[in-house]
């Protein structure tokens, strides 16, 4: 069974309906009666919440806000809960320091960022002028691990 915290839903809507405050936790978490997949997603904060959510209703996509709502959908048969969920995996590494690097250690941070980049299953995103990482991996734990631990290495302080 799935419990929704607070500020989480499930909805049909498509990412792309997403504002930036939401995250998908969880991709093809149920179907409902029409065989269309629920996503479990997050948001910041109460007020970004209730944005998220009339958003989805202005689309007519089905939401599911409520512990109760869930419970009863599931008890009904109207929401089945899939046996192949697929869990979404981020981190976020912030090198904002790594201007004041020696030049070994900063060329070293470009070299595992280009072999991440090559690696299949891998979202990294950059910003900050290219000093701040995003990592997503969708299902595999390991990958993600992986990934984290690579950049890992270079923490601040070392």
């Amino acid at each position: 069974m799935i419990t929704l915290a607070r500020r989480q839903c499930l909805t049909t809507a498509p990412e792309d309906y997403d504002y930036g405050w939401a995250r998908t936790l969880v991709l093809n978490v149920a179907t409902d009666s029409r065989g269309r997949s629920l996503r479990l997603v997050e948001n910041e904060d109460d007020w970004h919440f209730q944005q998220q959510m009339m958003r989805y209703g202005s689309g007519l996509h089905l939401t599911i806000d409520r512990q109760s709502v869930l419970d009863d959908q599931v008890g009904y048969g109207l929401i089945k809960l899939t046996d192949d969920p697929v869990h979404i995996h981020r981190r976020s590494f912030d090198f904002s320091d790594a201007l004041d690097w020696p030049q070994d250690r900063l060329d070293r941070l470009v070299g595992t960022v280009e072999r991440i980049r090559a690696m299949d299953g891998v979202t990294l995103d950059t910003s900050n002028g290219g000093l701040c990482y995003s990592v997503e991996v969708q299902g595999d734990k390991d990958l993600f691990d992986h990934t984290v631990a690579l950049l890992g290495d270079f923490k601040i302080g070392q």
